[in-house]
């Protein structure tokens, strides 16, 4: 699927020209907070130790911003004597609240809870434009969410390339999504609801007049190139525009072009994209509360999982041999509407793959979610007790996979934004900072390794934890 994809139109240093790309067809979905890399490496040490000495207990050092209802939610679910946790974020700080307080508040500003424009108040308030520019059908949605909350933020220590503004005691920013016609009604469902929390009013569309900063949702290394003068890449140091790139420009890390993020820890620039909308959060945290244990915990796979490349299926058969004992489910969430892949495509790639093995009970532990809108995706990471990212040494590595750790896994960020529990390879939850408080008392994460039966061992520990009934 080819579109066209323009150059980033609040920029003037921009060309005004097009250039043709191919999408990805498979949405990479997505703890916001753009940071320096060497800020990650350097102060490891001393996160994990302010963690350990500040909160006993339960010690959840993540820059997630929430409100109190939602960290009372976490707090019930995660503390108690069988689920002492420790999550070490470790590129981050501790932050208890998504705080818009340095904005006028809600009350302050008398919008209606809509997104259609008021062109009296673009007249009657001098308030700063972001344009959050969409290159294909909802493409990489998921990551706005954090876009948003990233410029919405009052944290004094942020790149400066996320601050639209210093008086914010009497302005709010406008947010615009647009072009228009990729703003699908799932995601403007999602919008609205975010538009209940946000710190300024979300629009559908271009805005009519030049924003103060415009951010390019998808970008990818190949994009990025300058001739032998560097003049060209001028636009790439422009502090009116911000370029999410999806995969490596290693020529372009470093100060050689501040307006480019990326999505990982492993990048000079980077913006970890898992804040979603709070109240849908909260919702899903209260549900969790409530759930009983011992239960038949239910996993979520996500993303394109049709051609064995994204996630690494195969490495369920000995995880469904190794537990037939027990009762659970695992749910593949199948692509979105915009996807190329078909919903037979998905079916018959399952299908194939857990015939390899002489188990017909599979059947009833596997089920297929056909395509979803992005609410419908949402909701179903939010009923989901676990994630399964799949992403393992067969293509974490891979040019074609995860190149490292340097291209985003997106089950990591869903999980993260969503509070839910993994079973995680090992260097993919190291990339994120993600540790097990140790190896036999874990109850947030289970991390397993290349080790034969690692992973079997991991999903059987947690089978136990959720206390999974045996089969009859």
């Amino acid at each position: 699927m080819n579109f066209a994809f323009a150059c980033c139109s609040g920029c003037p240093a921009c060309a005004a020209k097009e250039t043709t790309v191919t999408s990805t067809t498979t949405p990479n979905m997505a703890l916001p907070r753009s940071s320096k890399a060497s800020s990650f490496l350097s102060n490891q040490k001393l996160f994990i130790l302010l963690a350990l000495v500040l909160l006993p207990g339960l010690t959840i050092v993540s820059n997630r911003g929430y409100t109190l209802d939602y960290l009372k939610y976490v707090t019930s679910e995660l503390s108690g004597p069988s689920h002492e946790v420790v999550v070490m974020m470790n590129h981050t700080k501790r932050q208890a609240l998504y705080d818009y307080s340095c904005y006028p508040s809600r009350e302050q500003w008398h919008y209606d809870n809509t997104t259609e424009e008021k062109a009296a108040v673009i007249k009657t308030y001098n308030n700063p434009i972001v344009y959050i520019e969409l290159a294909w059908n909802n493409l990489h949605c998921e990551t706005f969410y954090s876009f948003i909350h990233e410029v919405c933020s009052c944290e004094t220590n942020k790149d400066s390339a996320w601050t639209i503004t210093n008086d914010t005691q009497s302005t709010i920013p406008h947010f615009y999504l647009g072009p228009p016609d990729y703003v699908k009604a799932d995601l403007r469902r999602i919008l609205a609801e975010f538009n209940t929390t946000s710190c300024g009013p979300i629009y559908f569309g271009k805005p009519s007049v030049t924003p103060q900063l415009t951010i390019v949702t998808t970008r990818y290394g190949r994009h990025f190139t300058c001739d032998d003068n560097a003049t060209s890449c001028e636009h790439l140091r422009e502090p009116k525009c911000i370029y999410i790139c999806h995969d490596e420009a290693p020529s372009f890390e470093g100060d050689n072009a501040s307006s480019i993020y990326w999505l990982t820890p492993l990048h000079s620039r980077y913006i970890l994209p898992t804040f979603f909308p709070p109240t849908i959060v909260q919702q899903s945290l209260s549900k969790d509360v409530n759930k009983p244990i011992p239960r038949n915990p239910v996993f979520l796979v996500t993303g394109g999982f049709w051609d064995g490349r994204k996630r690494s299926t195969k490495s369920l058969i000995p995880v469904l041999k190794g537990t037939r004992q027990y009762n659970y489910t695992i749910k593949f969430l199948g692509g979105d509407p915009y996807s190329s892949a078909s919903n037979g495509n998905y079916k018959d790639y399952l299908n194939t793959t857990f015939s390899m093995y002489d188990n017909p009970d599979y059947e009833h532990k596997i089920e297929l979610i056909t395509k979803t809108d992005a609410y419908e995706f949402m909701q179903h990471v939010a009923d989901a007790d676990v994630i399964l990212p799949l992403v393992d040494n067969t293509n974490l590595y891979a040019s074609w996979g995860y190149r490292n750790g340097k291209k985003l896994t997106s089950s990591i960020t869903w999980a993260l934004g969503f509070r839910k529990k993994m079973v995680l390879f090992q260097e993919l939850a190291h990339i994120y900072g993600l540790l097990e408080k140790n190896d036999t008392d874990n109850s947030l994460y289970w991390l397993y390794n290349e080790e034969e039966d690692s992973f079997l061992n991991a999903f059987r520990n947690c089978l136990e934890y959720f206390g999974s009934t045996k089969v009859q």
